[in-house]
């Protein structure tokens, strides 16, 4: 059953890439309330958008289309680990 903070913490009821629509989403807790959720993605991801950046040179529509993230997101973790790579050599 929906619990009542996930409506209320979430008004507009956008959804994300796990559900269309806050309502409808299966999580027992919402994503935007998991401590680091975006940081352990973004570790996560990375290297795979990179990867396809590099050696298939798909578009960021494409990159975000298999990685399940948003185009802009994609493009930003990618130049944030060009990057923190040009910042270690």
């Amino acid at each position: 059953m929906l619990r009542p903070a996930r409506v209320e913490n979430h008004p507009s009821d956008k959804g994300c890439r796990l559900s269309p629509s806050c309502l409808e989403c299966l999580e027992p807790v919402c994503k935007d309330e998991r401590p680091g959720y975006y940081e352990r993605e973004r570790r996560r991801l990375t290297p795979r958008v990179v990867e396809i950046r590099d050696s298939e040179h798909r578009s960021w529509r494409e990159i975000s289309a298999m990685v399940g993230i948003t185009s802009p997101t994609a493009r930003k973790w990618y130049i944030l680990a060009q990057e923190e790579k040009v910042g270690r050599n």
